[in-house]
């Protein structure tokens, strides 16, 4: 008899988890859906533990936006951008958009159960978002990620200097490991 063959394998985890949560934030926020219709895809999720991590974060979020007295939400810009030699894109999606405290904020949100978002990781996202994303209509919006798990908002002001020679620091190293990958195969 032949045995059943796990489309993820042990130890492994799909992203569909995170894109479900990510899916119900937007819908709280952009979509204007109560928290209890955002809950359902998570409520109906057969993986415990996914489904309460993703539960909390929902919890979390909504109490970030009431704290905050967040009532104007906007859809935020998206986009993709690809390293210079064109080995890497990097997509560019932010949860959100939203006034507060009389600014406009761009927020891309952050909900891990146990990596830490430390400064340095979220300036090289909210590097990436300002030089992308705050263009046109959105050029006078605040590029920020929120640590939902934290309720910690993490905002342009916050940027390491030399972020941006990091970000293109990397970016280069990770075209020059594809070229030389995709050469040797």
């Amino acid at each position: 008899m032949a045995s059943a063959v796990r489309a993820v394998p042990t130890g492994f985890h799909t992203i569909t988890p995170s894109i479900v949560c990510k899916d119900a934030a937007r819908a709280l926020t952009v979509g204007g859906k109560s928290w209890e219709e955002c809950a359902k895809p998570i409520v109906n999720s057969d993986r415990a533990t996914e489904k309460e991590h993703n539960l909390n974060a929902l919890v979390a979020l909504n109490a970030w936006l009431e704290k905050e007295a967040i009532t104007e939400v906007f859809q935020p810009p998206s986009a993709n951008l690809a390293s210079p030699g064109g080995y890497v894109t990097v997509k560019l999606e932010p949860t959100f958009g939203c006034a507060r405290q009389g600014h406009r904020f761009i927020i891309h949100t952050w909900n891990s159960q146990t990596l830490t978002l430390s400064r340095k990781v979220a300036g090289c996202r909210i590097h990436l978002i300002q030089q992308h994303l705050c263009a046109g209509d959105f050029a006078d919006c605040i590029p920020a990620i929120l640590d939902v798990r934290k309720r910690e908002l993490f905002s342009a002001r916050a940027v390491p200097p030399l972020t941006a020679a990091l970000v293109s620091s990397e970016l280069a190293w990770a075209d020059s490991f594809f070229k030389t990958f995709s050469k040797a195969a």
